[in-house]
């Protein structure tokens, strides 16, 4: 399913809502992002943005210390096949609490970057569920940074 014209918010939330499980992809004019959908919960958010980088949003959540990205940057390298929220969660020796708490950050993070897209494309697919180990997190939390931060006043009516 392809779909341009209605409100990015109200698609995903509806999406979500439904509990779909399925593969988003949402083309903007430079970017690409896919979001995972399991049963309605976001299990994962890929993106090709320099901004929406596993290390900078450690390094903006002061997770790590500018020094650190260099290391890190080379055991992500080095495990291409990994899953990179995976690889962060055991390089930086986070409790269990602060991994989920990362993991959150990261996916809402992508999520709300979305809404920064002037003109976008989205593309629904249906996807397998289970793929994905990890706990899903709804999206509403997400909807509202990327809506407060992206969007007009106008926009917002």
């Amino acid at each position: 399913m392809r779909t341009q014209n209605e409100p990015w918010g109200v698609t995903l939330a509806a999406l979500s809502r439904r509990g779909t499980t399925a593969e988003v992809v949402i083309i903007g004019s430079a970017q690409r992002v896919v979001i995972q959908l399991e049963r309605g919960l976001v299990v994962e958010v890929s993106s090709d943005a320099a901004a929406d980088s596993v290390l900078r949003i450690a390094l903006m959540a002061q997770l790590i210390l500018p020094l650190q990205v260099f290391v890190l940057e080379r055991q992500l390298a080095a495990a291409p096949e990994r899953d990179e929220l995976e690889v962060m969660t055991t390089a930086l020796q986070l409790s269990e609490a602060a991994a989920t708490a990362f993991q959150t950050r990261v996916l809402e993070h992508r999520i709300a970057r979305t809404f920064s897209f002037e003109h976008r494309s989205i593309e629904i697919h249906d996807a397998r569920p289970g793929v994905f180990p990890r706990p899903g997190i709804g999206v509403r939390e997400a909807i509202y940074v990327g809506a407060r931060t992206y969007l007009t006043d106008d926009q917002l009516r």
